[in-house]
């Protein structure tokens, strides 16, 4: 069986419980939230018993009057997750020396318990009555992450890397192909060992002199170089 998720029955039950709600000290969450979650809810089986799994990152907009003074700004919660949940991370972004700075932390709390609120009733209905659920289409799983954080450029550019390595890889000589071409060389003549024989001659003549070049040439006598290449 694939993998069964209830991102949207979830996330929906969640937007439920955060719209409109009452932070306190005159702010509320804006009851009009798009494109205000992502991430997914799915279905674990432990001991024959399921249980909701979830990964949410949310932001929510909220507004009010706070000493006379309108303010405006969003909830983030970066990380809604089984582990976060009580621990859970709210921050309250607002402008600098706003006069919902003094209330930030009581609404924080707010947020707070209404989605421990969601999260028991999700983990209840899912182990209560799972398959009455609606579960997500196959259209909407999620996509894996690592390829969904590719860009089609990106892709295209992997793509054209590696056709490039292939093209490469083939290119590059095997180590069988050069010893076949070695052995298919012909040895050297003898008159093509002679004349090696005497460019060492000459190159010794030139560089070296008196005794030195006489010594120079029996090693050169005594160092089989003719025997040498004709067994090459």
């Amino acid at each position: 069986m694939g993998e069964r998720t209830i991102t949207g029955y979830a996330t929906s039950a969640l937007k439920e419980k955060l719209r409109g709600l009452n932070l306190g000290s005159g702010l509320f969450v804006e009851d009009n939230l798009s494109s205000w979650v992502s991430g997914e809810v799915s279905i674990g089986d432990r001991k024959g018993k399921s249980y909701p799994i979830y990964s949410l990152e949310v932001v929510v907009p909220f507004s009010g009057t706070v000493n006379g003074a309108l303010v405006k700004g969003s909830v983030h919660l970066p990380d809604l997750s089984l582990e976060m949940l009580d621990d859970l991370e709210v921050d309250l972004d607002v402008a600098e020396g706003s006069a919902a700075d003094s209330v930030k932390e009581a609404a924080a709390e707010k947020v707070r318990e209404a989605v421990r609120s969601w999260a028991n009733s999700t983990r209840k209905a899912v182990g209560e009555s799972l398959e009455s659920l609606p579960f997500d289409p196959p259209s909407q799983a999620r996509t894996p992450r690592a390829a969904a954080l590719i860009s089609e450029d990106e892709s295209m550019s992997a793509a054209g890397a590696a056709e490039l390595d292939d093209a490469a890889i083939e290119e590059l000589p095997h180590p069988d192909d050069l010893r076949e071409a070695v052995e298919e060389e012909e040895p050297f003549t003898e008159e093509e060992v002679q004349q090696l024989y005497d460019d060492a001659r000459q190159a010794l003549s030139e560089t070296v002199d008196g005794e030195d070049l006489e010594g120079q040439y029996a090693e050169l006598g005594s160092s089989n170089l003719a025997a040498n290449l004709d067994e090459s």
